[in-house]
């Protein structure tokens, strides 16, 4: 049986797991809709995509190392609303979707900070090391 700190973290990853797939869907609507405007910053944005990938990759495995698993409510949720951000990217003003992105970067950087103090609390110091890390790569 888990303990509370542990329970505790694998919702708080459940959380993150389904931040990373909105930030992802709404990343590729950011770069798409920037292809043929500005193709430099589109390249950057979906650099920014991939390492949302990856950080969703990581907190998959992270749950599995916590005996826990997405939570398919919640990312269908945050699926649906990662689209729907997407789609906005189209008919929004470049610097709107701009704002949303830094929204969505700052939220993540708090984010990570948190689950590393709850998977130091929880007993897990290696993924704390890693959620500073996918932190950093947030700002």
């Amino acid at each position: 049986m888990k303990d509370a700190e542990t329970r505790k973290l694998a919702k708080a990853l459940q959380r993150a797991h389904a931040g990373e797939t909105a930030a992802y869907l709404a990343y590729q609507g950011h770069w798409k809709s920037l292809r043929n405007v500005d193709p430099v910053a589109s390249e950057r944005i979906r650099e920014i995509q991939d390492d949302e990938w990856d950080h969703r990759q990581a907190v998959q495995w992270m749950l599995k190392e916590v005996e826990s698993e997405p939570n398919g409510v919640r990312d269908f949720v945050f699926t649906v609303i990662g689209y729907l951000a997407s789609f906005l990217c189209y008919i929004v003003p470049m610097k709107w979707s701009a704002y949303g992105a830094r929204v969505i970067e700052t939220i993540g950087d708090v984010e990570y900070k948190e689950l590393a103090e709850l998977a130091r609390d929880a007993g897990y110091p290696a993924m704390a090391v890693e959620l500073e890390f996918m932190g950093k790569t947030e700002k």
